[in-house]
């Protein structure tokens, strides 16, 4: 072949390899910035243009893998996660083999995820103090409950019948005063591909009234709603008096909340306000309210990442004192981990009061 042939065949190869990854590192651009927003369909979209270029590609496939797991399609993330960690053994994203086992506990391939964690715990045995170890060695706790747990099932669990439930998300329920109170975030219209094309999506709540034999269809309690946030996870006050809820703005693809009380007599929500600065610190995220009986004292207990917690969303207390006095809020240290502690419910009738942290389920104490 002609020198000058193998010039031109070399300068085009070399040409089209920058323009590929000129196209690449622009894809990866536009899907971290929509990743950013919250858009992770669209950031998906910019991903899977970069792996049709560069399959190989490992930041691209931890880029996929982390959006994907973000939009929640983890058996697609457990794949991409396995992808990276097979290129990189955790010398690029010293998380993949965590992220790995997590994906396969959340698709219930609990012995693989047991055998990740392990292998995890290794690699991070040097770092004992750190989260990565000590969250690889919650998760191989985690597991372990959850095989015992599905070994000695007792319960059976059969979706609520009626009106209540839709295609949308229904959850954080209560039933007071012969009412099912509880969130939902409905669309005003979704698409056959469950694309939302309504401008109002937002959490509110809802009643359904129980007292006839069949429930009501449910209705938006409009005396708490507020326009443009989202509202929920409701619990009245021992004596039933006040209703408090979390009323939620958007920051990004996250919610900012704040806790907020209501009057409540006969079916009906009055004055609805919000807590003061003691429980509402500015710029933090405050949510979940619970209200709990504790010797005969009555104690709002919550969800806030303010400052001085142990990590993420920690879990808070503060004694209530003739309806409207609250004490100064502390962090409840011997239950809080590094991860997001959430979802407190107390059990009135046996006393317990219960919480999530991610890899140790729900705990009781």
């Amino acid at each position: 072949m002609p020198r000058l042939h193998l010039n031109v065949l070399l300068f085009l190869s070399l040409s089209l390899n920058v323009f590929s990854q000129t196209e690449i590192g622009k894809y990866i651009k536009y899907a971290e910035e929509k990743y950013e927003k919250g858009d992770f369909v669209y950031a998906l979209d910019y991903y899977e243009k970069a792996l049709k270029i560069d399959s190989n590609s490992v930041a691209v496939n931890w880029g996929y893998a982390e959006t994907l797991r973000a939009y929640k399609d983890y058996r697609r993330a457990e794949k991409y996660y396995q992808i990276v960690y097979d290129k990189e053994e955790t010398l690029l994203y010293p998380s993949s083999l965590l992220q790995l086992g997590l994906m396969q506990k959340q698709n219930g391939k609990y012995d693989e995820a047991i055998e990740s964690f392990k292998l995890a715990k290794k690699k991070y045995a040097r770092q004992k103090k750190e989260y990565l170890y000590s969250k690889a060695r919650r998760e191989i706790e985690s597991c372990l409950w959850a095989k015992s747990a599905l070994e000695n099932k007792e319960a059976t669990i059969k979706s609520y019948p009626g009106k209540v439930n839709s295609k949308d998300a229904e959850f954080g329920h209560i039933i007071h005063d012969s009412l099912l109170i509880f969130s939902s975030l409905k669309a005003d219209s979704i698409s056959s591909s469950e694309e939302v094309y309504g401008k109002n999506y937002f959490t509110h709540l809802y009643t359904s009234d129980l007292r006839a034999n069949q429930e009501s269809t449910p209705r938006i309690i409009k005396e708490l709603n507020v326009d443009k946030q989202s509202n929920g996870n409701g619990t009245f006050s021992l004596d039933g008096s006040r209703y408090y809820y979390s009323l939620c703005s958007e920051d990004s693809h996250n919610y900012k909340c704040k806790i907020m009380v209501a009057r409540y007599r006969d079916g009906k929500w009055y004055s609805p306000d919000s807590l003061g600065t003691i429980i509402n610190t500015p710029n933090a995220n405050t949510t979940m309210p619970c209200i709990v009986n504790w010797d005969n004292q009555e104690y709002l207990v919550f969800s806030s990442d303010r400052e001085g917690g142990e990590g993420g969303l920690d879990l808070w207390y503060s004694q209530i004192k003739n309806g409207n006095q609250y004490s100064r809020v502390r962090n409840i240290k011997n239950l809080n981990t590094p991860d997001n502690e959430t979802t407190p419910f107390w059990m009135t009738k046996i006393k317990r009061f219960t919480f999530q942290v991610p890899g140790l389920m729900d705990l009781e104490v």
